[in-house]
């Protein structure tokens, strides 16, 4: 692991800037803050308890916990963010957070209580909403996960960022919010770009070129006049199994090439004509020395080999995605089931 100076952030934010990007930045609450509970135990829900920092990912049953001392700390943490980050959006994540730490606390429950909270779900309901007044307060518009819209807490200037499936981001848009589209497949670039065994290692099930290009986010809108509150769509790279620079510059290019027409190009033809395009513009990657993976497969220095850098198939992407809806669509709570 590492960490970024302040100055460092600043760095990247006028590096950024000059080319005309904004950078959004996430502190993702109150789950995936493992790391944040193991140097400051007052903040999660078992403080008695000494915790290492995971050295795996996944999803974590450690959440910071919602009492009036962690509240105030996030505050003090995000004041610093918004003094570096000059962006409008700030992304409080949201994802991934099962709720029975806060259940299984005598001092949350305690908590609570004193405050006619009847449920761990309106506690986290409580929770969102006292971070999307602090940041609009100051100007800002919270950025979440898709699973904040079950709970609910948002403001109206909200912003939901759609990642199991389109059904959340649909129910967003229908509801007033503006959304981001995010689904898992096909814009998750730390699966593997074809199931071949020469691949590099992966997280899961291969995203190609061809499914991406062929993402459509209108596809499955209802109607034109919430789909106009779509505000783009978002391609994530995890970094959970890539390696080093040039293993994530694989698995970026061309794939991003791809999204890049998705997002930005009104009309888009066959890919066949965006495989020609892209030809050139790859030898544009090759004077930069991108790494990327050439179309007809991967370089033999590229290639995934034996052991712990070969490609494992360790799930079915396209099943997940259909689970992930079903579970949007139904309404159930997010993330209770997993890792049990």
């Amino acid at each position: 692991g590492g960490y970024y100076t302040q100055d460092d952030l600043r760095e990247i934010v006028a590096y950024a800037g000059a080319r005309g990007i904004t950078v959004v930045p996430e502190i993702d609450l109150p789950g995936h803050s493992r790391a944040l509970i193991a140097a400051y135990p007052e903040y999660g829900c078992t403080p008695e308890q000494e915790l290492e920092v995971s050295p795996i990912f996944g999803v974590s049953r450690d959440l910071v916990n919602p009492l009036p001392r962690t509240l105030a700390a996030l505050e003090t943490i995000f004041d610093e963010l918004l003094a570096i980050f000059p962006s409008p959006w700030i992304h409080v994540g949201g994802d991934e957070a099962p709720l029975d730490p806060w259940r299984n606390s005598a001092e949350i429950r305690a908590y609570m209580e004193s405050q006619c909270v009847a449920s761990a779900e309106a506690m986290r309901t409580r929770f969102t909403a006292h971070l999307a007044a602090f940041l609009e307060a100051r100007g800002r518009r919270l950025v979440g996960w898709d699973e904040i819209i079950h709970y609910g807490g948002m403001t109206p200037e909200s912003v939901i960022m759609s990642w199991r499936g389109e059904t959340s981001g649909i129910r967003a848009a229908a509801e007033g919010y503006d959304v981001i589209m995010a689904p898992v497949f096909p814009t998750y670039f730390d699966y593997a770009q074809d199931e071949g065994s020469d691949e590099p290692l992966a997280i899961g099930q291969a995203t190609t070129l061809e499914d991406v290009y062929a993402y459509e986010p209108a596809a499955r809108w209802p109607d034109k006049e919430s789909f106009a509150r779509v505000l783009g769509v978002q391609c994530q790279i995890w970094r959970e199994v890539i390696l080093d620079e040039q293993h994530l510059e694989y698995m970026a290019f061309p794939r991003v090439c791809a999204m890049a027409e998705v997002a930005w190009c009104a009309q888009r033809d066959d890919f066949a004509a965006f495989s020609e395009r892209l030809t050139q513009h790859l030898a544009r990657l090759d004077a930069y020395g991108v790494n990327y993976r050439p179309l007809a497969g991967p370089r033999p220095w590229q290639k995934g080999g034996t052991g712990r850098k070969a490609y494992q198939f360790r799930f079915n992407l396209k099943q997940a995605l259909v689970a992930f809806d079903q579970m949007a669509e139904s309404g159930e709570p997010p993330a209770e089931h997993l890792n049990d």
